[in-house]
């Protein structure tokens, strides 16, 4: 475990990194690529030059990036009285009149990394400080997307999309960098064990629950070989939590060898186009002088979040962080999960987060990337939240007021009546057959609600082989986010639609853009017969698909002439066993991507 060291001043040197971890992914895929020259001699003549005491000046060659691909700087610093974790790289990266700040983080063995993800074409130049030294470089990045090999057993490419970013009226939507909505299918929440360490101090990593090891150390192999089957089912999300367990109990030194794991991790997600919101607070935090054990006592995290003491050192563990993460052109944030938790002082983390944690968080983040926050009343009291987390999705709301964007993150709620049915989020299950619908409909149910997210599992235990039960669940939400994604118009121009379907046996929701698209989602057993829909003037098509399979159960065709005025259309309805989704599209309407 490597927290700090000490060296002479050694001139930066930028290498290339392996294709992968040793030991991980069966399917090797380029995962951060760090431009290959070395600058030593150039840099040892400067610093030859240079009079006794006066640090010399690095200048490095230029390197040749993507768009939205990771550059990373290294820098060889030197011994000072300050732990290095204090210590930041302060690197400015200019294009035009475009000005990027962006921290480097402290790796070990006095060695700093700036990472950086470009989301727009140029060349950029560069100048960087630690201390009193400094140097300065370019970075030219071509116009066109970083690419990988794409999912699926016939591979392809993948077109990289950059950063997720909230835009629109309250910030409501949420796009890439290239301008497409953003839509995040979560195969399932990462705890901060899963990447730890096997064992520290004689503790081994190992910790069961409900007959789970949800909670507990994975191998690289675990996690590349779900990584690559949840990429194949069409998912592109996860969720990573700190919980501050990677963090010392001086709460400013980070374990370095854990760290690296979700390094590792993290990118091999961003080759593989996964999304990853990464939890920076939450009340299950690591408790001080036990590295695998978790306090609902706050006063005995290593960081109080719910508190307003320690503000230097949560600036800095949220500045290494992002320092560290932010780089990573697949990450975006949450800042907290549940908020609201018994024995925890909500307002103070509201105060807290309002004045100084979304601060530190904007600040340092280079890129204005999406902030999430659970849950919903919470998230709405935090201005600089950008993304609202509800904890239940089986009975989601669609108040007009809705202005952040919402994603489900996690399945939290009971498969079957409230407080009787079997608890979505673990991992017995997942692995039940007949609770496959139950992961559906919540799904379904967020879509149509207006969610720009929803997650496939939470607890699901990596250690043992996935049922076909469990596979199931993760292709219906890959199905569903792909059938999501072939609309004919972009589902961040759909809103929740409480007026569309007039008359329908088990409708629950539909989302919508008026006189353009409707999809609704409708819940079984319903016999066959008629839905009636309120529709304006158009050409529409009418397909019934089943989210199970994506078969289209029936169409028509449907001719609403010039009337000024809404009008009532019977469709008929094919029987429902378990779901289906209505999908009703006016062909004569101007496309909207």
């Amino acid at each position: 475990m490597d927290r700090a060291g000490g060296a002479n001043l050694v001139p930066m040197l930028v290498r290339q990194a392996p294709l992968h971890p040793p030991g991980g992914s069966p399917r090797p895929r380029r995962a951060l690529r760090l431009i290959e020259f070395v600058a030593a001699g150039l840099a040892s003549t400067l610093l030859a030059c240079a009079p006794e005491g006066v640090v010399g000046v690095t200048t490095e060659l230029p390197a040749d990036v993507a768009l939205y691909e990771t550059f990373e700087l290294v820098v060889q610093g030197h011994r000072t009285r300050d732990n290095p974790f204090t210590r930041f790289v302060e690197a400015v990266f200019e294009l035009d009149d475009r000005e990027i700040r962006v921290d480097g983080f402290y790796d070990g063995d006095l060695t700093w990394r700036v990472r950086f993800a470009p989301e727009l074409p140029g060349e950029w130049h560069y100048t960087w400080r630690l201390g009193d030294q400094r140097g300065s470089g370019v970075v030219r990045v071509g116009s066109e997307p970083w690419t990988t090999r794409g999912a699926g057993p016939d591979g392809g490419t993948l077109r990289h999309r950059g950063h997720v970013h909230a835009q629109g009226d309250g910030r409501g939507v949420l796009v890439h960098a290239d301008g497409s909505p953003h839509y995040w299918a979560g195969a399932k929440w990462l705890s901060a064990k899963n990447y730890g360490p096997p064992e520290r101090a004689g503790v081994v990593n190992e910790r069961e629950e409900d007959g789970s090891r949800h909670d507990a150390y994975y191998s690289d192999a675990t996690f590349y070989e779900f990584l690559d089957l949840a990429v194949d089912y069409g998912l592109n999300g996860m969720l990573l939590k700190l919980g501050l367990y990677p963090l010392a109990d001086d709460g400013v030194s980070w374990d370095l060898e854990w760290v690296r794991r979700a390094d590792r991790w993290l990118a091999a997600m961003n080759e593989r186009g996964v999304y990853c919101q990464i939890t920076l607070f939450e009340p299950w935090s690591r408790r001080r002088g036990a590295p695998f054990e978790y306090s609902l006592d706050s006063s005995a995290h290593v960081l109080d979040a719910w508190s307003p003491g320690q503000r230097a050192e949560k600036e800095n563990y949220i500045r290494y962080a992002v320092a560290r993460f932010g780089g990573y052109s697949n990450v975006y944030w949450e800042l907290a999960n549940r908020i609201r938790h018994p024995g925890f002082d909500e307002r103070t983390f509201l105060d807290e987060a309002s004045a100084h944690y979304t601060r530190w968080l904007g600040e340092r983040d280079p890129y204005g990337v999406a902030v999430a926050a659970s849950d919903v009343d919470q998230a709405r009291s935090i201005p600089e939240v950008t993304v609202e987390v509800p904890r239940t999705n089986t009975h989601l709301p669609a108040p007009p007021d809705v202005q952040r964007a919402r994603v489900v993150n996690e399945l939290v709620h009971d498969c079957g009546p409230v407080g009787t049915g079997a608890r979505a989020y673990l991992d017995a299950t997942i692995r039940t057959p007949t609770y496959r619908s139950c992961y559906r409909s919540a799904n379904w149910l967020a879509f149509v609600s207006g969610a720009y997210g929803s997650a496939a599992a939470s607890w699901l235990d990596l250690s043992r082989p996935l049922n076909g039960a469990a596979r199931a669940v993760l292709q219906d939400l890959g199905r569903m986010k792909r059938l999501i994604e072939s609309l004919p118009v972009g589902h961040h121009y759909l809103a929740p639609d409480g007026r569309h379907l007039v008359m329908g046996q088990g409708h629950l929701g539909t989302r919508s853009r008026s006189g353009h698209l409707y999809v609704s989602y409708f819940r079984g057993p319903v016999p066959a017969g008629e839905v009636t829909v309120e529709l304006t003037e158009g050409r529409y098509l009418a397909q019934w698909i089943d989210p199970t399979s994506g078969e289209v159960l029936s169409e028509t065709r449907h001719l609403l002439r010039r009337t000024g005025e809404r009008a009532f259309v019977s469709l008929g309805s094919p029987r429902i066993d378990e779901d289906a989704v209505l999908v009703i599209h006016n062909e004569a309407a101007i496309v909207v991507r």
